[in-house]
């Protein structure tokens, strides 16, 4: 007789009862119940099981307004071949994406088959909502598929996306360096400017360059308004004639109060110092030694000696 097994919650020992009803020569009827035993192993010996085994985005962090690319790790743990795969972001009906949306295709993807033991990458584009706030946001996948024997399964699992708030700072000189010349110290008077509309929570602003000696490069600013600034007026020392390089460096706390930093590089011009002429300095010892030559040939004259 054969059967087919349904899903069961867990391995064991089942008990399948049987119904028996039959008759006699003579007319009668009888009936009679009993009960045989089915060990079944494990309920995923032969079923596929689907899990979602990683995933990342590109780029990494978020932001918002950010176009992205979602990429899932989908990998076949269980006994038997997985057919007809669909995959739904947002869970049934794709209704729990906000604030993601999908770009360029459907928020459904299709795989035709999948292997017991295999994994299969899907990759969605998608973007996030300009006026998003930061956080961590749970971004639910529905899983449906069918057996080998055509039967529908459906599963839910979570993943979730981070985003942070990317700030807005304008970093620069706020008044022209004065002329550098080497040798001679000259000021940096460095700005960062929040010209975005959220606080950004800035620790420490600092000036660093490999070309230049700096002195008072580095201030704590504190968390900086929309629209508000700080700045900081470095002293430098340049050693050698040219460009110099001057690293802006803005530290700061993300939505996640882990640290971050911004970074800015700002150039300055270094003129070498004027050489004084050569002739400049032998001109007097010229007009000197012209001098003595004059006294020395009196003297000569003087004493009968020949000029």
């Amino acid at each position: 007789l054969p059967l087919v097994l349904g899903e069961v919650t867990q391995a064991g020992r089942l008990s399948l009862d049987i119904a028996l009803e039959y008759s006699d020569y003579s007319g009668g009827s009888y009936s009679a119940r009993q009960s045989v035993g089915l060990e079944v192993s494990t309920a995923l010996a032969d079923r596929p099981q689907l899990v979602i085994a990683g995933y990342h985005t590109t780029p990494d962090p978020l932001a918002p307004g950010d176009a992205f690319t979602l990429t899932l790790e989908v990998s076949n743990v269980g006994g038997g071949e997985a057919r007809r795969l669909i995959l739904t972001l947002g869970g049934e009906g794709g209704s729990e994406m906000e604030p993601f949306a999908p770009l360029h295709s459907g928020n459904v993807k299709f795989v035709p088959r999948l292997g017991a033991g295999e994994t299969v990458e899907v990759v969605q584009q998608l973007v996030v909502d300009g006026s998003a706030d930061a956080g961590a946001y749970s971004l639910p996948v529905a899983l449906a598929f069918d057996d080998t024997r055509g039967t529908r399964h459906s599963d839910s699992q979570l993943i979730s996306l981070l985003v942070r708030r990317r700030p807005h700072l304008k970093i620069d000189f706020y008044r022209p360096v004065e002329v550098a010349t080497v040798g001679v110290p000259f000021r940096l008077p460095v700005e960062v400017i929040n010209i975005g509309r959220t606080l950004v929570n800035v620790s420490t602003l600092e000036v660093t360059s490999e070309q230049l000696e700096i002195s008072e490069g580095s201030l704590y600013l504190g968390p900086l308004d929309g629209g508000t600034s700080g700045s900081l007026e470095a002293t430098a020392i340049a050693h050698e004639g040219g460009t110099a390089e001057v690293l802006v460096t803005v530290h700061y706390l993300d939505d996640f109060d882990q640290p971050q930093v911004v970074t800015k590089t700002l150039t300055v011009e270094v003129e070498k110092p004027p050489e004084a002429p050569a002739e400049a300095g032998e001109e007097p010892q010229e007009q000197e030694a012209s001098f003595w030559d004059k006294v020395l040939r009196f003297l000569r004259g003087l004493l009968g000696l020949g000029s």
